[in-house]
């Protein structure tokens, strides 16, 4: 089961790639993998205190302008 807090970031993070890239790519599969990434990232986080996550993503938006 996914966590509550996990499950908030991965709405936001799916909103923003609608808002920045349009709906197509970001379908229910592609939500689902956000929510199981972002799953894996707070159990890493919790098992090593030291370690800090940053992530990137790249791409063109509905403009066509990079990310």
């Amino acid at each position: 089961m996914v966590a509550a807090d996990v499950l908030l970031m991965a709405e936001d993070v799916c909103d923003s790639l609608l808002e920045t890239i349009g709906p197509d790519p970001v379908h229910s599969s592609s939500q689902r993998m956000v929510k199981d990434l972002l799953s894996i990232f707070k159990q890493l986080a919790r098992r090593n205190r030291t370690v800090s996550l940053h992530l990137h993503a790249s791409g063109f938006d509905t403009g066509g302008q990079i990310l």
